[in-house]
């Protein structure tokens, strides 16, 4: 069993992020699971692909960097949670395993 979107990581609801953070999940996790051979390393390849992009958004919530949920999608701030509108992910990527 894996536990992804707010049920792992809450982020704050300022951040306007919980659903788009358990898509991300979805889609990062779907992809290690069709790149990374065998499932302990697709799931350990998942954990660190995702852990910094998360701990990011979650400590942009809890500090109160939060640009205003009313300002466009992929709109350029120049606050510190830009990332947090314009992060992209490539679903033709691959994925190498985690001790590539």
């Amino acid at each position: 069993m894996i536990v992804i979107g707010d049920a792992a990581h809450a982020a704050s609801p300022t951040t306007t992020q919980g659903a788009s953070m358990a898509i991300e999940d979805a889609v990062v996790l779907a992809q290690c699971l069709r790149d990374v051979p065998g499932q302990a390393a697709a799931l350990g390849t998942y954990e660190r692909l995702r852990r910094s992009r998360v701990e990011r958004v979650v400590q942009s919530g809890a500090s109160g960097d939060n640009p205003a949920p009313s300002a466009p999608a992929g709109q350029c701030r120049g606050n510190p949670a830009d990332s947090v509108y314009t992060h992209h992910i490539d679903w033709d990527a691959k994925i190498p395993a985690a001790d590539a």
